[in-house]
This record gives C-alpha cells, structure tokens and sequence, in this order.
C-alpha cells in the first residue's frame, strides 16, 4: 500500500468532488428538476429497495462468513 500522502490527498479530493457531484444531482431530481445528464444513481430509491438490498447484503455476508 502507498502512503505517501500526495495520492492519499489527491484520491480523497477526487472522491469529495464526485460526491458533490452526485449531491447536486441528486437534490435536483428530488426537487423534481432532474438533470438528464445526472449521475447513475442520483435519485431517490424506494425504502422497501433499500431494505431489499440491505437483506440481501447482509445474507451475502454471512454465507461468505
């Protein structure tokens, strides 16, 4: 692993900016505004989805475990 923090800094920044990104999509979709060129992922999903995904992560999990 790399430690030198030049990349650790960089990565972090690229990381931080993608999430603005993605937030500003996301905060446009929910005020019913969606940009059509939004980032995958960027709208809302269905709480029963969510827990859906979760369960099935967490089944996942303890099978691999």
């Amino acid at each position: 692993m790399n430690d030198h923090p030049a990349p650790l800094l960089l990565m972090a920044a690229v990381g931080l900016y993608v999430f603005h990104l993605w937030r500003q999509d996301f905060l446009a979709a929910r005020a019913g505004r969606p940009n059509p060129q939004a980032l995958p992922g960027a709208t809302p999903a269905p709480i029963k989805a969510c827990a859906i995904a979760a369960l099935g992560a967490a089944v996942i999990l303890a099978l691999e475990t």
